[in-house]
């Protein structure tokens, strides 16, 4: 089963949100999760998206610590602290990726045809979980899912 996680690195509830989806993670090992940046929060929602990914083209075992290191900051990113960032982690971005700006494209695409109108949004098997719900909401949905197949 997928899950998929539609997050703006500057949205206060998609950072909310980021500490229950690490704990379904660990209780449901079984579940792939697919994180796709959106930037619905101005321009350093759309430069900490394309940092994001641009890491995960060129780095993607770094990753995962790299998309942490951002859902933890409170507030939105700056140029400086999405370099802060990149040091924390022992990365260096000489240049962001024209396949990061596609990529942001497709995912915006693919939200406004799956009507996601805003961050966070869940989609976990067939069922599209809009906002930041409980964690008990999230799990129920994830067993919902598991036991369809999907």
């Amino acid at each position: 089963m997928t899950l998929v996680n539609f997050t703006d690195y500057n949205c206060q509830f998609c950072k909310r949100q980021e500490a229950d989806l690490e704990r379904l993670m660990r209780a449901y090992p079984q579940v792939a999760v697919i994180i796709k940046p959106l930037p619905y929060r101005g321009e350093t929602s759309m430069t900490s998206a394309r940092y994001a990914i641009s890491i995960w083209q060129q780095q993607p075992e770094k990753f995962a610590a790299f998309h942490e290191t951002l859902m933890s900051k409170k507030g939105d990113h700056t140029d400086a602290t999405l370099q802060a960032a990149l040091k924390k982690n022992g990365l260096v971005l000489k240049e962001m990726t024209p396949e990061s700006q596609q990529t942001m494209q497709l995912n915006l695409a693919l939200a406004q045809q799956m009507m996601v109108q805003g961050t966070p949004a869940t989609l976990i098997g067939k069922q599209m979980v809009m906002g930041a719900v409980p964690y008990e909401q999230l799990e129920a949905a994830v067993k919902t899912a598991l036991a369809e197949g999907t």
